[in-house]
């Protein structure tokens, strides 16, 4: 509660705790000038229990880097951002955007139930963590456990809607439970109900703020606006050498294994959907036959049409999905018919499936990089091995080996390298000998996330060209029956804006041939 106070009842611009029994609190140098600290801290509750010392030019610099600049980064109160806000909750920096609150609606009112928000944290390596945390409405308190600790215990704190922030709840203040949260997630089953924040989604600007790599730019721009005189945060960059990049050269067109689709659905969209699929399967492998089939069929490759997980737990049905060698799911929701990607991807899972069960690689051609010996692959799980190994001529054999001086050939010194480090997810052994380590880290690399927001504000602007400029782009270029297509369709638009312009093409080619014009257009007037 003390930090809580320090920001709420003494201005502190923020506070950061991280162990012991100091912690650090950030002020505004007029104020912190003018004021008697010792008889504002007597004015709260405990404050005679706290010393304090101001810090000097000389004592800040010795202070770690971490913890300065979190001191700094947690002073952002309330930047000018219409979806974000922050808040300085118990020394922590929390992110909020609406989009993230859990809200049950009835006629009278909604209820705010759980509130997910993102912990801005910078550990003492200086890495930077994006922690989901979740606040529970105390209105769930049932559905907690507090076996370790009573929820009295936890501190309290309230939605302020006009900021849509978090604040903590002084015991001065008398608030419903309706209005409270806590901490803490809920349970269900005995298991914890996670919550989770996308890491990143640039399907829209609306979305693209809603992710963590989305709310990490809001933060950066908020630090280079109100904090450039004291602060500048970088990330590192690895230049990474010596990258041979294999370019993917299966031909789609070659594949004749007859494909058969199954309905696991069967009602009266199921089939009409399936029949779609084939038609875009046929356009992608005409070598093949495509067939609808009631079963599975050993003779051929498998695709069964299934509703997604959500479907079966809303519902409260029995979930069809199950690995297989021979059947590739899709489910009815989210398999996108229009997407060439979509289809390949289907057709590349089930001829990948057919090399694992074959014992044959023929995804590419491993035979052409002309590899004088065999490429080993292994992994550790509980106190197994396991190995795939693929000769020069494409040929795979997997093996699980268990370690111990009576067994000792070449995977054995394999094996031995994970004695010295936990974090090895898996080894590579190459054809001349070459062992290649990959490690679990903590770190992720990040896109070039500044670009992509600059490129989404600019997609979301309003559209500046005419209806007359886009119908003669148009006749620029597309040939003669996408023509008139797109002109009845771009004619008909009343809401004249870019999402509808855009719908006019359902291809996404068409739709990159338009903007690539309409851009050049754009640059040369």
């Amino acid at each position: 509660m003390i930090l809580d106070k320090i920001e709420l009842e003494l201005n502190a611009n923020s506070v950061i705790f991280e162990r012991g029994k100091s912690f650090y609190a950030l002020f505004d140098k007029n104020y912190i000038s003018n004021v008697d600290l010792s008889k504002q801290l007597e004015k709260i509750e405990d404050g005679d229990k706290l010393s304090f010392k101001i810090l000097n030019k000389t004592e800040l610099e010795l202070l770690e880097t971490h913890t300065l600049s979190q001191l700094l980064i947690n002073s952002i109160a309330t930047p000018n951002h219409k979806r974000l806000t922050f808040n300085n909750l118990t020394g922590k920096l929390y992110l909020f955007t609406p989009n993230h609150l859990k809200i049950s609606k009835s006629k009278d009112k909604e209820q705010i139930f759980k509130i997910v928000g993102l912990e801005f944290y910078i550990a003492p390596n200086c890495c930077l963590q994006l922690n989901v945390k979740t606040f529970s409405s105390v209105l769930l308190s049932k559905q907690m456990d507090f076996s370790k600790k009573k929820l009295k215990e936890y501190p309290k704190y309230t939605f302020v809607h006009s900021t849509n922030t978090l604040k903590r709840v002084l015991p001065s203040e008398s608030i419903k439970g309706e209005n409270l949260y806590i901490l803490k997630q809920t349970s269900k089953k005995g298991s914890l109900e996670k919550n989770n924040i996308p890491f990143l989604d640039f399907s829209n600007l609306n979305e693209f703020k809603n992710s963590k790599i989305g709310m990490l730019s809001d933060v950066f721009d908020s630090i280079k606006d109100k904090l450039s005189n004291y602060l500048s945060i970088e990330f590192k960059s690895t230049v990474t050498n010596n990258v041979i990049r294999h370019s993917n050269t299966f031909d789609y067109s070659k594949i004749n294994e007859s494909i058969f689709l199954i309905d696991g659905i069967k009602d009266e969209n199921s089939n009409e959907h399936l029949e779609s699929i084939k038609e875009e399967i046929e356009t992608h492998i005409p070598n093949s036959k495509i067939e609808l089939s009631k079963k599975e069929n050993k003779m051929g490759y498998n695709v069964k049409l299934i509703h997604n997980k959500n479907f079966y737990q809303k519902y409260e049905q029995k979930d069809p999905y199950k690995t297989s060698y021979n059947i590739q799911h899709i489910t009815f929701e989210d398999f996108k018919l229009n997407s060439k990607a979509s289809i390949k991807a289907i057709l590349k899972e089930l001829v990948i499936k057919n090399d694992i069960e074959n014992k044959k690689i023929s995804i590419i051609d491993w035979s052409r990089y002309n590899y004088k010996n065999k490429w080993i692959f292994g992994i550790k799980s509980n106190n197994d091995f396991y190995f795939l190994t693929i000769e020069p001529n494409g040929l795979l054999s997997y093996e699980k080996f268990e370690s111990d001086l009576f067994n000792q050939n070449e995977y054995y010194e394999l094996c031995s390298i994970y004695d010295n480090d936990n974090n090895i997810e898996f080894i590579v052994k190459d054809d001349i000998g070459n062992i290649n380590i990959t490690k679990r880290t903590n770190n992720f690399t990040l896109p070039e996330y500044e670009k992509i927001n600059d490129t989404l504000i600019k997609e979301n602007s309003k559209i500046s060209i005419k209806k007359d400029l886009a119908l003669s782009i148009v006749n620029e270029v597309f040939e003669n029956e996408k023509v008139i297509e797109f002109e009845n369709e771009i004619k008909q638009i009343e809401n004249w804006n870019k999402e509808n312009l855009l719908n006019c093409f359902k291809n996404r080619n068409d739709k990159k041939s338009l903007s690539k014009k309409l851009r050049r257009k754009q640059e040369k007037y």
